[in-house]
């Protein structure tokens, strides 16, 4: 079956103006690292929800509701959504035993609305902490690591303290700090009518969510030992082997660490096995605190480089004993930043120094692993074009880099050959010797294993 695509945009809203291409947002609030080599927050792209086609409409119930609440507070703009469904089939099932079934699914890519009033656009919430502010930024929209001194508003010019104030900017980039008393009569909305920027789309919750509010996902405002909580979370993810983001866990639909961990600390055991998990899990979190790996997760945290949102929140967040509930998922996030940090050290244990051929000479014949694909925007291509950046590892460990034009499609994990390409320099990166090369021709030979589906 050929897959189809549907695109849903409310009445009187331009086509594809809602679509905020920004920083993804967890549902709450908080901007979490991608799951990439470095620390640094690249624009992913929207929020896309992977449903079984029957529960479409109740899909799109929910986006209805939240429209009209948008509606009732006043604001524009609205959640628009694509749909685009296709047929799914799986050899085997719930327990494992071979079984062909057949799926109709679709897969959903929900817009998030922008607030803007009277020339200011809404940009963050800055919830305060005993160590500085968490920033919870809209779409679309990065603090670059900056925060006020104080919470002194900026249109009252009170300063005193505030769990929350909100940051606006205006077209010339002019930026201001406001307290929630002031937001109102200042941007034209409530604080509370905010909460369209964190909205996700849950289907396990009724379409009507009237409760939801900007202060997070309902975590209240209970607080956690942050050292217990980073233990917890080692316990549920294998020692951060398994680790799992929300974004990804959301592709591959499985349990993010967070959410694992969150319902490990506050649920109740319903059956005898979940009781003995829970068991399990505690008394490997209390190795995990005792073995010192708690404190290496936090000390790599606390040392990644960058002043952007993401490692000024992280570091923040784990900066005290205690971290609050609506704060647990960034500073769970440190075991991704960790684990990413041992992965990175074990491949670099493998790479040797030196060049894979001289400069001029012909790398034809030469075998490699595909170690990294990423894609960067072409400046000269008006039409949305990009270039690809692909490195590769020889068999004896050294890199060769390609910066292609265009769009190639390999995957991390392929093995070939080069039947083609030419060394053009030697460079290097961070510590690492690079063969570069160009008018490259690579022949795979296998294809990598689907990490989703092991």
């Amino acid at each position: 079956m050929s897959a189809s695509t549907v695109v849903r945009q409310p009445a009187g809203v331009p086509v594809g103006g809602q679509f905020a291409v920004g920083a993804h947002s967890e549902p709450d609030g908080l901007t979490l690292a991608p799951d990439d080599t470095d620390v640094v927050v690249e624009p992913p792209a929207l929020p896309c929800y992977d449903i079984p086609s029957a529960r479409l409409h109740d899909a799109i119930a929910k986006i209805d509701a939240a429209n009209r609440k948008l509606e009732r507070a006043g604001i524009e703009n609205r959640f628009t959504y694509q749909t685009q469904e296709y047929l799914k089939t799986s050899t085997r099932d719930a327990y494992g035993y071979p079984q062909v079934s057949h799926e109709l699914r679709t897969k959903l890519t929900l817009s998030e609305p922008e607030i803007a009033y009277n020339g200011w656009q809404f940009v963050a919430a800055l919830d305060a902490t005993e160590h500085g502010f968490i920033a919870r930024t809209a779409p679309g929209q990065d603090l670059e690591g900056w925060r006020p001194d104080t919470q002194a508003c900026d249109h009252c010019g009170k300063a005193r303290h505030r769990n929350s104030t909100y940051i606006v900017k205006n077209a010339a980039g002019e930026r201001k700090q406001i307290g929630s008393n002031c937001l109102e009569p200042f941007l034209g909305v409530k604080p509370k009518g905010l909460w369209a920027l964190e909205w996700d789309l849950d289907m396990d919750e009724p379409a009507e969510r009237d409760d939801y509010d900007a202060g997070g996902s309902g975590g209240g405002s209970d607080a956690i030992p942050v050292r217990d909580l980073i233990a917890t979370a080692l316990a549920v993810s294998d020692g951060g082997k398994g680790f799992m983001s929300r974004a990804k866990a959301m592709e591959w639909e499985k349990t993010s660490t967070a959410d694992a961990t969150n319902s490990h600390l506050f649920d109740r055991s319903r059956t005898e096995r979940e009781a003995r998990e829970r068991a399990e899990a505690e008394v490997a979190a209390a190795g995990y605190l005792k073995d010192g790996t708690v404190d290496a997760v936090i000390a790599a945290a606390q040392a990644a480089e960058g002043d952007g949102d993401y490692v000024t929140n992280l570091k923040t967040a784990l900066a005290g004993e205690w971290v609050g509930r609506q704060h647990a998922a960034i500073a769970i996030s440190a075991i991704g930043v960790w684990r990413r940090g041992q992965e990175r050290a074990a491949e670099k244990a493998t790479i040797t120094k030196g060049f894979a051929a001289p400069v001029d000479a012909k790398i034809t014949g030469i075998a490699a692993t595909v170690k990294k694909v990423s894609y960067h925007e072409n400046p000269y291509d008006y039409n949305g074009g990009v270039n690809t950046l692909v490195i590769f590892q020889t068999p004896d460990g050294h890199q060769v880099k390609w910066f292609a034009s265009g769009r190639k499609d390999f995957e991390v994990g392929q093995v070939g050959t080069f039947s083609g390409g030419t060394v053009k320099a030697h460079d290097e990166y961070r510590g690492v010797d690079q063969t570069v090369v160009t008018r490259v021709k690579f022949e795979p030979v296998s294809a990598p294993a689907d990490p989703a589906h092991p």
